[in-house]
C-alpha cells in the first residue's frame, strides 16, 4: 500500500525532523509499504508544496500528526487531503490526538482511524488490517467511526517493552527537506536521536506525562551506539542532538553509553538535556569529557513557590549550584524558564528573570505557559477556554489575538516579559565579561553570543528609546526577601546524594586555605588539646585539621541533623576523628572552659543579635584560649555583590549581617575578649562584575605551575596580607580569651 505520512505547518519553520512519524514510516516499510513523507514546515529542496507532492505520489493511506500548537490548521488539511483524495484512508495520531481523541475526531469528521498512544505497532496492524480487508476494530489502540458515525475505542495498546525492537528512523525520507535547526549548534548537520520514552517526574505543565503517563522506557546504550554510528557513516551526521525529556536519568546507562561511543571512535559533539538534582560535579566533567558541549535544563521559575506549586520538585538553590558545576566542567549552560504560572505576580516574573540572569546561562529561552491538554495545568482553564485552539496555539501569538493565561496578569505583559527578558540577559554587562570575553566556548559558539549580545542590546536601547521597555514600569517593585526557608534544606539534601566528596573537599580547601592558616597558627601555639567547631555543616575545616594534629581532639556541631548526618559522612570518607553532634550554638551542652580553640566559620551572620552566640562560644572557651570567628565582611564588593541580589529578589542563602573589623572586635571587647590576630579570605562573588576575576586567575595558573606567574604570585600574597579585606569576601578576627 502506498502510504503519505505528513507532518503539518503551525505557521512557524520547523526545526528538526519529527522523529516519530520516521520511526512509525520504518515500520511500515518493514511491512512491505511503499512510505512518502512530506513536511510543511520544512523547505523541500526540489521547490514541491504538499499537494503537488501528493498529486505525483497518490496515496492509498495518509497520516497526519496532530499537535496542539498546529491543531487548527491539521484540521484543514486533513480536510482539504480528503477532498483531493475521496479513497485515501485517512488516519491520525500524535499528542493532542491522543489525549483527546473524541474531541479530535468530532472536530475532524475527515479523520476516520484515530491512532491512541505509541503509533509504531497500531499503525502497521491498521494498515495490514485494511490492506487484507479485515475488521479494524480488532486492532488495540484506535478510535474509529461505527456505521452509526458514533466514535469507539477499540481497545487499549500495551506500551512496547522492548524499544530496541523498532527499527531506527528513516532519516532517508527527510533528505530532501531542508530544516531551519535553532543556531545554537556547531556541527554543519545535526543528527536528532531519541534514547527514550517518557520521564519519571510529575511536572504539572508538562505534555509528554499526558501521551506517555508513567511510563518511563530506554533503549539500550547498545542500540543507540549502534544508531549514531549509521547515521555519522551513512548519512554524514557531525553533531547529536538528543531529544529526551530528560537524557540524564540513569548514570549507569550514561556510563556504559560513553564507553560504547568512545569503542566506536565517535567524537561527534552533542547535546542534551538535563534536571539540575540529578548530576554532581563529576557527572558533569564525564559529559565534557564524552563530547556534551551544551547541557540544557528546565528551570521553569526562580521563585521556590511557584516550583513546588508546578511540581518541579527542584529549587533555585539546586538550580544555583547545577549551573556552576556544569560551568566548571567545561559544558555551556542552557536554561528554560516560564512566565505566566498560575500563582504568577509581576514579582515573581521579575524575580525568575533576574535569577535568570543571576545563574549566569551561556543561552536561555523564556516561554509563555501553556496549559496543554492531558496536563494537570489545562485543569485549571476555565471551560469555555478548553477547546480554543486559536488562543493556545503559539502561532496566534504577537497578533491581536491573547493567549490563554492562568494567571491574572495581563496577556500583553506576559508577551513583553517573554521576548524582553531575552534582552535582560543577553544584553548585560554581566554577559558579556562571563559569557564571552572568559568564555572557553568553542568559537562558533563565541561568535553566536556576540551576535546575541550585539542584537539584543541593540533592541534594548530601542525598546528604551521607543518606551516600550516594560521592566521601566516595575522599578519600584520590592522584591527583597530576607529568607529562602528550602536553600539550606537542599543543600543537604544535595549532599547527603553524593558519593564522592573529592571535587567538594578541594574546593573548600583552596578557598579556606587563609583560614586554616589562621586557625593551625593559634592551635600549634599549645593550645591543641581540645578544639571545638560551631556551626560546622559539612565540617570539611575539621576533618581537615584533625589530619594535621595527631594530638588534638576535635569536636564539631550543627543544629540541623541533616548537617551533622552529612558531617559525618564526609569525616568517614576523609578518615577523621572529629566528634560530630547535633547542638544549638546559642545554647550548647559542653561545660564551661572546656575547649581550648573555638572557631565558627558561617555562623554568626545568620542571627540579628549575634550576642547570645558570642557568649557561648566564650563560655566554653578556657581562659587563655584562641576563639576565631569568620564573618563577611561589610566594605568589599561581595557585599555589593549581595545588596543588588537582595533588591532583585533572588539571594539564596537567607540574610547575612556584615560586620567590619571595628564591629567585631567592639563585639568581643564587650565579653572582655581581646583581638590578637586578623585575616581574610575568598574573594568577591566575581561571576556577576568581575571583581576578583584577575586574583583567581593567577591562583589557577599558579597552581598549574606556569612559571610567569610566580612573582605575580608573591606580590598578590603580600597584598592580600596588608590590603586584602577590602576586595575579599570574609574577614577573621581571633581573640584571646583572658
Amino acid at each position: 500500500m502506498k502510504i503519505l505520512l505528513i507532518n503539518p505547518s503551525g505557521g512557524y519553520p520547523h526545526e528538526y525532523p519529527p522523529l516519530g512519524l520516521l520511526y512509525i514510516a520504518s515500520v511500515l516499510r518493514d511491512d512491505g509499504h511503499e512510505v512518502a513523507f512530506f513536511d510543511e514546515g520544512a523547505i523541500h529542496r526540489k521547490g514541491h508544496q504538499l499537494f503537488e507532492f501528493a498529486e505525483q505520489f497518490k496515496p492509498e493511506a495518509c497520516g497526519v500528526a496532530v499537535y496542539t500548537t498546529n491543531v487548527v490548521r491539521t484540521f484543514q488539511t486533513i480536510s482539504d487531503i480528503k477532498q483531493s483524495f475521496p479513497e485515501c484512508i485517512m488516519f491520525a495520531g500524535g499528542p493532542h490526538a491522543t489525549v483527546l481523541p473524541d474531541r479530535t475526531m468530532q472536530e475532524c469528521p475527515d479523520i476516520e482511524y484515530l491512532v491512541c498512544g505509541e503509533g509504531e505497532l497500531t499503525t502497521k496492524e491498521l494498515i495490514r488490517a485494511k490492506a487484507e480487508g479485515r475488521d479494524v476494530a480488532e486492532v488495540d489502540g484506535l478510535y474509529i467511526r461505527d456505521g452509526l458515525g458514533n466514535i469507539k475505542e477499540t481497545g487499549k495498546r500495551e506500551w512496547i517493552k522492548d524499544l530496541d525492537t523498532i527499527p531506527f528512523p528513516a532519516y532517508e525520507l527527510i533528505e530532501d527537506f531542508q530544516y531551519r535547526f535553532d543556531s545554537l549548534r556547531v556541527g554543519s548537520k545535526v543528527a536528532t536521536l531519541m534514547t527514550s520514552r517518557g520521564c519519571p517526574y510529575e511536572c504539572a505543565f508538562c505534555a509528554a506525562k499526558a501521551v506517555w503517563r508513567k511510563s518511563f522506557r530506554r533503549r539500550s546504550p547498545e542500540n543507540v551506539a549502534q544508531e549514531i554510528s549509521w547515521l555519522v557513516s551513512k548519512y554524514g551526521y557531525d553533531e547529536l542532538y538528543f531529544m529526551d525529556d530528560l537524557f540524564t536519568v540513569n548514570k549507569a546507562w550514561l556510563e556504559t553509553f560513553y564507553s560504547l561511543k568512545n569503542d566506536l571512535g565517535i567524537d561527534a559533539p552533542w547535546k542534551c538535556l538535563g534536571r539540575v538534582d540529578l548530576l554532581s560535579s563529576a557527572d558533569y566533567e564525564k559529559l565534557a569529557q564524552s563530547g556534551c558541549y551544551v547541557i540544557q535544563f528546565g528551570v521553569e521559575s526562580g521563585h521556590n513557590e511557584i516550583l513546588r506549586d508546578i511540581k518541579k520538585n527542584i529549587t533555585t538553590f539546586q538550580v544555583k549550584r547545577a549551573f556552576n558545576e556544569a560551568r566548571a566542567a567545561g559544558l555551556n549552560t542552557y536554561g528554560f524558564f516560564i512566565v505566566g504560572h498560575r500563582l504568577e505576580k509581576y514579582e515573581t516574573v521579575l524575580k525568575t528573570i533576574n535569577f535568570a540572569r543571576s545563574i549566569g546561562p551561556d543561552f536561555v529561552s523564556f516561554f509563555c505557559l501553556v496549559p496543554f491538554p492531558g496536563t494537570e495545568l489545562y485543569g485549571y482553564l476555565p471551560e469555555g477556554e478548553r477547546y480554543d485552539w486559536a488562543r493556545i496555539m503559539y502561532s496566534a501569538w504577537g497578533r491581536d489575538l491573547p493567549p490563554v493565561k492562568l494567571t491574572a496578569m495581563d496577556s500583553s505583559d506576559l508577551l513583553k516579559f517573554e521576548w524582553q527578558a531575552h534582552i535582560r540577559i543577553y544584553s548585560s554587562l554581566s554577559y558579556l565579561i562571563k559569557n564571552i570575553v572568559f568564555s572557553r566556548a568553542r568559537r562558533k559558539l563565541r561568535w553566536l553570543k556576540c551576535k546575541r549580545f550585539v542584537m539584543h542590546l541593540f533592541s534594548g536601547i530601542y525598546n528604551r528609546l521607543r518606551g516600550r521597555w516594560i521592566f521601566s514600569r516595575f522599578s519600584d517593585i520590592d522584591l527583597i526577601e530576607y529568607n529562602e526557608t528550602d536553600a539550606f534544606g537542599s543543600i543537604w539534601r544535595d549532599w547527603s546524594r553524593k558519593k564522592d566528596y573529592q571535587n567538594d573537599i578541594d574546593q573548600h580547601l583552596r578557598e579556606r586555605k587563609a583560614l586554616h592558616g589562621i586557625l593551625r597558627k593559634h592551635i600549634s601555639s599549645g593550645h591543641s588539646s581540645k578544639i571545638l567547631e560551631i556551626g560546622c555543616g559539612t565540617a570539611i575545616d575539621s576533618h581537615h585539621l584533625s589530619k594535621l594534629l595527631d594530638d588534638a581532639e576535635f569536636w564539631a556541631t550543627d543544629l540541623s541533623p541533616e548537617a551533622v548526618s552529612v558531617a559525618s559522612k564526609i569525616g568517614e570518607y576523609m578518615g577523621s576523628r572529629v566528634n560530630v553532634l547535633a547542638d544549638d550554638a546559642s545554647s550548647m551542652q559542653f561545660e564551661d572552659g572546656k575547649f581550648d580553640v573555638v572557631f565558627s566559620q558561617g555562623l554568626l551572620e545568620h542571627f540579628s543579635d549575634p550576642m547570645p552566640v558570642m557568649k557561648e562560644q566564650a563560655r566554653v572557651l578556657k581562659s587563655g584560649g584562641y576563639l576565631v570567628v569568620d564573618v563577611p565582611q561589610k566594605f568589599n564588593p561581595y557585599t555589593i555583590y549581595k545588596h543588588r541580589r537582595l533588591r532583585e529578589g533572588v539571594w539564596q542563602y537567607g540574610w547575612e549581617t556584615e560586620y567590619s573589623y571595628g564591629e567585631l572586635k567592639k563585639l568581643g571587647r564587650s565579653l572582655g575578649l581581646d583581638a590578637v590576630d586578623v585575616g581574610s579570605h575568598g574573594y568577591g562573588y566575581y561571576e556577576d562584575y568581575g571583581f576578583g576575576f584577575l586574583p583567581l586567575a593567577i591562583r589557577r595558573l599558579e597552581r598549574k605551575g606556569v612559571f610567569v606567574v610566580k612573582p605575580l604570585a608573591r606580590l598578590l600574597d603580600a597584598f592580600e596580607q596588608t590590603m586584602g579585606h577590602y576586595f575579599m569576601q570574609n574577614i577573621t578576627v581571633v581573640f584571646k580569651k583572658t
